[in-house]
């Protein structure tokens, strides 16, 4: 599942054909994209990228972001992280401890990490609290 929204990310819960339960918008001023969802016990996460500030921070070019939403769609936490370049998202999972995996590329040294040039893959971890 994919939404690419100029201005945010969309994310709704669809219960009938033609009628949402929930819609949850989260973007900045700039360019925003959700990229990735996984779903666990009862929680929604989303994954995505971000040219904009959403945790009051930009890193570079682009940074990952990553959300969790309850059932009903209310925001638990986002975080927001990145390199001085562009850091792109692949996916994201929910491992059976309940951490939340995202992995991705990046253009530049992400967290401290060398950078060995061109596409380098990073996997990023955060608990189920943020």
């Amino acid at each position: 599942m994919r939404f690419f929204v100029r201005t945010g990310s969309l994310l709704c819960a669809i219960l009938a054909k033609t009628a949402a339960n929930w819609v949850y918008q989260l973007g900045t001023d700039n360019w925003d994209s959700a990229q990735a969802l996984a779903l666990s016990s009862g929680n929604i996460f989303v994954a995505g990228e971000t040219e904009g500030s959403l945790e009051n921070v930009r890193f570079g070019l682009s940074d990952v972001f990553v959300t969790k939403l309850n059932a009903t769609g209310d925001p638990m936490w986002i975080r927001q992280r990145g390199s001085i370049g562009q850091d792109r998202v692949r996916d994201i999972r929910v491992t059976a401890s309940g951490d939340v995996v995202v992995v991705g590329f990046t253009e530049a040294s992400l967290d401290g990490f060398p950078w060995a040039g061109g596409h380098d893959i990073y996997v990023m971890t955060f608990s189920s609290d943020g």
